[in-house]
């Protein structure tokens, strides 16, 4: 697989719809995206398949808040964190791959891959986009004596910042957290832990790249058509419709670097609740739950059809929502944490664990 105009729009388009409410705008992606391919017209992808198993990956983020629209990363910024990863980590990077799916998030590591010359790798960390950034690092928080290590670079002016971090998962993460709260949430760039093959063949999300692919051609084409949409992702993705609506009492602020929020929804009788940390949390009906983290809760466009994100919803703007149950997502296991999805009921205010563990 190559990465060029064509298939990085479709990728882009199709990782949107496992953002379920986050891993950042399409819009930025395709900003994102248009700064690799000037670097590069075409930038390889590979398979494990044609690597070794001691092969070392890094992961690339974006941290911060997507409705936070001032302050996104750059090429330099990427640069100067590959530039501080190699100085800490010291061996050889031979593969790339994004820390989770979403529209901006599928490419987050191209623009770096293409300036390097570093493949990128079929594969994510984790097969949605996540709020809590210990989940996208697999299960690295859990294995005992693991030294995390990251690199950031971001912000512009008085708020720029770079730095490497090595520590357990779980402060290592909290420090970057902090770094883009207190800056409002302005979106860092971040590369982490180089692992090899033969864990990520075992850990990560794998295929990430080629499923965007494919559901993004199917987004594509029936874009504008969304009826049709509905009926293509429910047969192709496992995609559940569950009601549709005028959005209502939307919230959304910046706590820690991300935004929190809800909406209503209403529908004869139903009244329809949606919670989200970045990413849609948790979808009721009067109570009832219908959808909860990690299952890839997803709102489209009434008019196109096409996903969108929390950061991107306006007060009576038509939405349909649905979801596409955890069991359908690629492997994560770092989706699947207590400690984690316990970090998700404090953000919400809703139990998510009763559901899921």
């Amino acid at each position: 697989m190559k990465i060029d105009k064509i298939t990085g729009e479709q990728i882009l388009l199709g990782s949107s719809l496992y953002g379920a409410g986050g891993g950042g705008l399409v819009r930025f992606g395709r900003q994102f995206m248009n700064e690799a391919l000037a670097f590069k017209s075409e930038i390889p992808v590979k398979s494990f398949g044609e690597m070794d198993d001691d092969d070392i990956i890094i992961s690339a983020a974006t941290v911060g808040a997507p409705s936070n629209f001032d302050v996104y990363v750059n090429p330099d910024q990427w640069k100067v964190a590959l530039v501080l990863m190699e100085e800490t980590f010291g061996g050889k990077i031979a593969g790339l791959c994004n820390n989770e799916m979403g529209g901006m998030a599928a490419c987050n590591c191209w623009t770096l891959a293409a300036m390097a010359g570093i493949p990128l790798v079929d594969c994510a960390c984790t097969s949605r986009a996540v709020p809590y950034s210990p989940m996208a690092c697999m299960t690295l928080g859990q294995r005992e004596g693991f030294l995390s290590t990251m690199t950031v670079c971001g912000g512009k002016g008085d708020t720029y910042i770079k730095m490497s971090v090595q520590g357990k998962v779980y402060y290592v993460t909290k420090v970057i957290r902090q770094a883009s709260a207190n800056i409002n949430g302005s979106v860092l760039a971040v590369l982490r832990n180089p692992m090899p093959v033969s864990y990520m063949k075992e850990n990560a999300a794998v295929g990430a790249l080629t499923l965007s692919l494919k559901a993004g051609e199917v987004l594509q084409r029936y874009d504008g058509k969304p009826k049709e949409m509905v009926k293509a992702i429910e047969k192709e993705f496992n995609f559940e419709y569950i009601c549709e609506g005028a959005v209502e009492n939307y919230k959304i602020m910046i706590e820690g670097g991300l935004d929190v929020g809800s909406f209503f929804l209403k529908q004869g009788k139903n009244s329809y609740e949606m919670r989200y940390w970045n990413e849609y949390m948790t979808f009721e009906n009067n109570g009832e739950r219908l959808g909860t983290f990690p299952d890839a809760i997803i709102t489209l466009d009434a008019a196109t059809g096409l996903p969108f994100g929390s950061a991107e919803l306006s007060e009576g703007q038509k939405v349909i929502i649905g979801k596409i149950h955890r069991k359908y997502l690629l492997q994560s296991p770092g989706l699947y944490v207590k400690d984690y999805l316990e970090e998700v009921e404090r953000a919400v205010d809703r139990k998510i664990v009763e559901y899921i563990l």
